[in-house]
């Protein structure tokens, strides 16, 4: 397992772009759902799903709080562990 060393924190997202076209369009609305998420209600995890469905990203794994995921298309992945979210490029 191979992560990515240049890192940006992604926290206090309160907008969502609806035409991502990039890695980190992508990455700022996970950051998006996972501010929304909450223990009844988790966003965050099927936006990731959603993703891997649609061919945007690769799960390398996911284990409760913590996981890596790779994106298909850039050579970046988003990691997360607990409430703290990154893009890694």
């Amino acid at each position: 397992m191979n992560v990515l060393m240049n890192e940006i924190k992604i926290k206090g997202v309160y907008d969502y772009i609806k035409l991502p076209n990039s890695a980190l369009d992508i990455a700022h609305n996970l950051g998006y759902e996972l501010g929304a998420s909450t223990v009844k209600d988790n966003r965050f995890t099927r936006a990731l799903e959603r993703l891997v469905k649609n061919g945007t990203l690769t799960k390398v794994y996911d284990i409760k709080d913590e996981g890596l995921y790779n994106f298909v298309e850039e050579q970046a992945q988003i990691s997360f562990f607990g409430d703290n979210l990154y893009y890694n490029y």
